[in-house]
């Protein structure tokens, strides 16, 4: 089974924790677990870090594999980062960055947190990974960058963010300049210095 992008929301049975939850339109605390469950995240974040390469893909439902890219709690883990960062919960999702969660996370489609976030708008979460240390040119598995993935979103600030942390314009394919020129989008050229 392949991992999936699935949303899902971070644990709240700690006060660190409790301002980053949602909550229902009730008061009722949405992704609240059994307790336990924000020390299996810490383990998780740990394995993430300290042993599972940058791409978390393929599980398998052999039991006892030592490799933490088949352990369902990482698999949970790592699909509740891609959501935040799809989602823009930036707060969320630095938490888990500054717990030490590598900001170049990638899912199995080679898709970065920084392109989940980009993708979908969220200028703010971009930022902050940038901020992080993340790889703005890092390509997916389709060879599109995170810039070209906003210039085709249309979405400026995104660009704008993605460009003062030196992102390359040029990179992928198609690149950001072509998607620029592709869709008629000639304030991104400016920005870029490709002029028509």
């Amino acid at each position: 089974m392949l991992l999936s992008d699935r949303a899902s929301t971070i644990p709240t049975n700690s006060s660190k924790w409790a301002s980053c939850a949602p909550r229902a339109r009730h008061g009722r605390r949405v992704g609240a677990v059994r307790p336990g469950h924000l020390e299996r995240s810490r383990r998780a974040v740990t394995t993430v870090t300290a042993r599972c390469p940058p791409r978390v893909g393929r599980v398998s439902n052999a039991e006892g594999s030592a490799d933490p890219t088949n352990d369902p709690e990482v698999i949970e883990l790592a699909t509740r980062l891609f959501g935040f960062a799809r989602r823009g919960e930036t707060a969320a999702l630095d938490a888990y960055l500054a717990a030490g969660v590598p900001a170049d996370l990638t899912n199995d489609r080679g898709d970065t947190l920084v392109m989940l976030a980009a993708y979908h708008g969220h200028a703010g979460t971009v930022r902050r990974l940038c901020e992080r240390g993340a790889d703005v040119d890092r390509l997916n598995d389709r060879g599109q960058s995170p810039l070209a993935g906003a210039v085709f979103k249309g979405e400026d600030e995104v660009v704008r963010v993605l460009a003062e942390h030196g992102a390359d314009p040029h990179a992928g394919q198609p690149s950001a300049v072509e998607a620029a020129r592709m869709f008629a989008k000639p304030h991104y050229l400016e920005l870029f210095g490709a002029g028509e």
